[in-house]
């Protein structure tokens, strides 16, 4: 089997790689970006060449309706590293939303239509112009049967997950002539994974189904009924598309374009906006007694408290609001060991934060159930999870760090039938027995030390939005906040690293694809190693006899694994058992950083800082800024970097 630290080291790069980073341009980071223009895309990448004649030529597969309204599949439409490309474009530069009916709002957070519930918009004149738009636009033009004036007017991103209730659609009416494509991002779809592209005709017959297949590109008229269906219920993790849409009509194109800059902007404005409720006067001397409901202790004395009604409805429906609308959502479908893997967090800053009523009352809530002052927050976020989620019980700390989270729950009109429970733990193995379990209603809060096992329960099959739960976690004082928020921004920076100067050094090379592939196969590797950790977790420690019998059971898992792994496409290609290998062959991909070297180096930079700032708050977070303009320069220092590929 592979080297473990070596492996984790490479599934590191790898998500990183892919991650999606907070980011607030509209137009992604030149440091994140190998091309001659970051924004713009390529066929082939050549010296501006121009776009192929006969495209839909190409085409693997058209389709027709009995109206002969045409659907075309590409595979070679765009090169493997464009694919690449436009991945890393769509983790890193999405501005991710959920969209879904809101009772309690009383409308849509966000358009219906296929009832995709996660979406990001990118703006449109920043594809029309890359030579991807340009390509698909001549495609659409060729379909349509060499009508001119076709203009890219839409780009969005959808990530769609298992159980979502995704709806049959149409785009557009027959009579607006417009189409539409997707392009798939998943690098590895199995045979079993589902998530095909089912189209529709008069009938409601499907009369084309397509495989999901990395840059495999879907260009249809509009006016068809469609269905994006959802991955299977074994895929734990998100499929990735990208959809364009076309049309002739110039009014539609610039009202596209005027929405997106104004939701752009409006966007921006809150992100440095101050943090809800800042405006409103704090509450001196908050009787915390009176709203505490319940208190429940672990086995060492470890405490939680329940609360109702700290805050009036007016704030915490702000807070909902804002956090729905404005929130910047992380995507992590990444699988570990020990996470909460909660795949959806918005985080918010801390010194806005702290600011804010919110933070008045919060404060005034810690120092009562802990009997000490002085404690301030180094992590705040808002969780997102659905019914599909598969959560875990974590800490939220290391058992020699003393912490308080204060969780506050966000869903109106809750019912024990939605379930949803934070679900406390006296230890987290699996003979662990529960000490508590809170029903997250409206406005309820719950503060417990860090170190008590607990998890957030996803809500049931008969809630079909989001359960949301804002987090504060706090440090004992604000000096040691103020170090552990140096620790997060630290692996920002590591990974800014990774994902900048290294992609860039790696994109270049000319055996790039058959290195990437290799590196997808070996972090499917190890991800088959930590699911089967976890199963071996969760079975325990076995006798001789038994242990042999579940070995003999995990190796006919393994050979259907190979299976289906024989199974997977990526780029056009199948990875057969020859590509695989054994668990001992070992593949050629990228040389990798040090890792290690690199958070060692960083620990020896912080160390020092810390050692010269000592426990004085005030200096500490003037290095805190400092670091913070260093990352910023770092990260333009990198875009310099690129701007000698130009």
């Amino acid at each position: 089997m592979a080297n473990f630290p070596k492996l984790l080291s490479l599934i590191f790069w790898v998500y990183a790689f892919n991650s999606a980073k907070s980011q607030t341009e509209s137009q992604v980071d030149p440091a994140a970006w190998p091309f001659d223009n970051p924004n713009q895309f390529g066929m082939a990448q050549g010296s501006g060449e121009e776009a192929k004649e006969g495209l839909l030529q190409a085409a693997k597969w058209t389709y027709s309706t009995t109206r002969d309204r045409k659907v075309a599949v590409f595979d070679d439409i765009l090169s493997f590293k464009t694919t690449v490309a436009l991945s890393n474009y769509v983790h890193t530069v999405g501005a991710w939303r959920f969209q879904n009916f809101d009772p309690h709002e009383g409308n849509y957070t966000g358009k219906k239509g296929n009832n995709m519930q996660w979406e990001a918009t990118f703006d449109p004149e920043v594809f029309s112009s890359s030579r991807t738009g340009q390509s698909l636009t001549q495609v659409v033009t060729e379909m349509s049967g060499g009508t001119q004036g076709y203009k890219l007017y839409s780009v969005t991103a959808n990530v769609v997950r298992r159980l979502d209730l995704i709806k049959m659609y149409h785009n557009a009416e027959e009579s607006e002539k417009e189409f539409s494509a997707s392009i798939y991002l998943n690098e590895v779809w199995r045979k079993n994974d589902y998530g095909e592209l089912y189209f529709y005709d008069d009938d409601e017959e499907i009369f084309a189904a397509v495989k999901p297949r990395f840059g495999r590109t879907v260009v249809w008229d509009s006016s068809i009924d469609y269905l994006s269906r959802p991955p299977s219920i074994n895929f734990k993790q998100g499929q990735i598309i990208l959809n364009m849409a076309f049309t002739t009509n110039s009014t539609k194109v610039e009202n596209y374009k005027k929405q997106y800059d104004s939701m752009e902007a409006e966007r921006q404005a809150a992100l440095k906006a101050p943090f809800v409720t800042t405006e409103k006067p704090g509450i001196p001397n908050m009787d915390v007694q009176k709203h505490i409901i319940q208190e429940f202790y672990d086995s060492k004395d470890m405490k939680g408290v329940v609360l109702d009604n700290l805050f009036d409805e007016e704030d915490l429906s702000a807070l909902r609001t804002f956090t729905i609308k404005y929130g910047h959502y992380f995507f992590d479908d990444s699988i570990d060991l020990d996470s909460d893997n909660v795949q959806w967090i918005a985080g918010f800053p801390v010194e806005s934060y702290v600011k804010s009523k919110m933070w008045n009352i919060t404060s005034q809530v810690v120092e009562h159930v802990s009997g000490k002052k002085g404690w301030y927050p180094y992590d705040i976020s808002c969780n997102l999870i659905r019914n599909a989620d598969h959560t875990r019980i974590h800490e939220d700390c290391g058992p020699h760090e003393e912490e308080w989270t204060f969780l506050l729950y966000l869903n109106p009109n809750w019912t024990h039938d939605y379930h949803g429970e934070t679900a406390f733990f006296e230890g987290n193995d699996d003979d662990t027995e529960y000490i508590a379990e809170v029903l997250p209603k409206f406005g309820r809060a719950v503060i417990f030390r860090g170190i008590i096992p607990h998890s957030a329960r996803p809500p049931s099959v008969f809630f079909t939005g989001a359960r949301y739960t804002f987090a504060v976690k706090m440090s004992v004082d604000r000096a040691t906040a103020i170090r552990k928020t140096f620790h997060e921004e630290g692996r920002h920076d590591l990974g800014m690293r990774q994902r900048t100067l290294g992609f860039l050094e790696k994109f270049k090379l000319d055996d790039f694809e058959e290195k990437y592939k290799n590196m997808i196969i070996m972090m499917y590797r190890e991800q088959r190693m930590i699911e089967n950790a976890l199963e071996k977790k969760q079975l325990g420690s076995m006798s001789g006899e038994e242990e042999g019998h579940e070995e003999g059971e995990e190796d006919e898992e393994h050979g259907e694994e190979e299976e289906m792994m024989g199974g997977e496409m990526m780029g056009g290609e199948m990875i057969g058992e020859e590509m695989m290998g054994g668990e001992e062959m070992e593949l050629e991909t990228f040389e990798q950083e040090d890792m290690e070297e690199l958070e060692q180096e960083q620990d020896r930079t912080f160390n020092k800082l810390f050692q010269e700032a000592g426990n004085d708050p005030q200096k500490l977070q003037a290095r805190l800024n400092e670091f913070m303009k260093d990352f910023h320069k770092l990260k333009g220092q990198a875009k310099q970097e690129l701007q000698k590929w130009f």
